[in-house]
């Protein structure tokens, strides 16, 4: 297997992204790691991709959008606040948010998916930010991928929930709440936490 340490120019990118994202990582193999596309992985044939980070920032970033909007929506049924979830976790809002940071300079690509565009792409750069989320949960605990979450997602929160259902977001929009709770979370989510810490696990 090649060695799975990034150059130096792959270690300044990604620690440059680590500021921009909001989050100072006590271990940074888990920001390195997060970065790694399976384009990178097959051709310099590393130990892992972000792939298992990925699947692990999804659940955070849904119990995190969920929370969120269980305390802003709080007279709206189910079937609405699942379709803003969806409007919240899709590809498109998810790599808008990475390009805001600039996620696609720091990826670790395979040079063909280099060549073809993949800083770029909606898919890569959705997969990634799901990836960092997950690697901030494990350094950081759930509080700080709730700081990451919000700093990615508070700039189109009411735009997304806009889409998902308009006429609430209308009457919505001048009593909007930050999506990071001022109270002490619930029994309920800190059962959700325990079922991410559980994915977490080997």
């Amino acid at each position: 297997m090649g060695s799975r340490r990034p150059n130096r120019d792959q270690k300044g990118a990604a620690r440059a992204l680590a500021q921009r994202l909001g989050h100072d990582f006590a271990n940074v193999q888990l920001l390195y790691l997060a970065l790694v596309h399976r384009s990178a992985f097959a051709e310099e044939q590393l130990v892992e991709s972000n792939e298992r980070l990925e699947f692990l920032g999804d659940s955070v970033l849904g119990l995190v959008i969920t929370d969120a909007l269980y305390r802003r929506r709080s007279e709206q049924a189910e079937g609405r606040l699942a379709r803003a979830r969806a409007e919240l976790v899709d590809e498109t809002t998810l790599a808008e948010a990475a390009r805001r940071i600039d996620v696609g300079s720091a990826l670790r690509l395979g040079r063909g998916e280099d060549t073809s565009g993949g800083r770029d792409k909606a898919s890569i750069l959705a997969d990634a930010t799901e990836a960092l989320i997950g690697a901030v949960y494990l350094d950081g605990g759930f509080e700080a991928a709730r700081r990451v979450v919000t700093g990615l997602l508070e700039p189109v929160f009411d735009q997304r929930l806009g889409l998902a259902d308009p006429k609430s977001h209308q009457s919505h929009h001048q009593v909007a709440k930050p999506l990071a709770p001022t109270a002490a979370p619930p029994e309920r989510e800190q059962d959700a936490i325990d079922e991410c810490q559980q994915h977490a696990q080997p």
